[in-house]
Formats: structure tokens, sequence, C-alpha cells
């Protein structure tokens, strides 16, 4: 799931659709942190819409 977001972020930050970490007024590591967890949220709330299941280790 992880190389999913990375994907997913490079493809965001290549296409321009993203504002950036300093129009956010966030630190770029928070801004990452930020990223990470609302692609990591709706994939698992995607999953778990189309009876799929979590990644191993993860309560739902």
């Amino acid at each position: 799931m992880e190389k999913q977001i990375e994907c997913l972020v490079n493809q965001l930050r290549q296409s321009g659709l993203l504002k950036t970490h300093s129009e956010l007024r966030l630190t770029e590591s928070a801004f990452d942190d930020k990223l990470n967890n609302v692609l990591y949220n709706g994939i698992i709330d995607f999953n778990r819409s189309v009876g799929r299941r979590g990644p191993a280790g993860v309560s739902l």
C-alpha cells in the first residue's frame, strides 16, 4: 500500500493539481504527512466500500 500512496503522490504533484505546502502554510514534512494520511484513509475507505480487506496488521 505504501508503494500505491507514493505513486499517487508523485502523480498528483506532477499534475499540478496539488497546492504547495507553502500555500497551505505548512512545513513540507507536515504537508507530506497530511497527504499520506488522507490518501491512506481514502484507500482504506474505498476498499471497505467494495468489500476488500485492509492491509494485514491494521485493525479497522
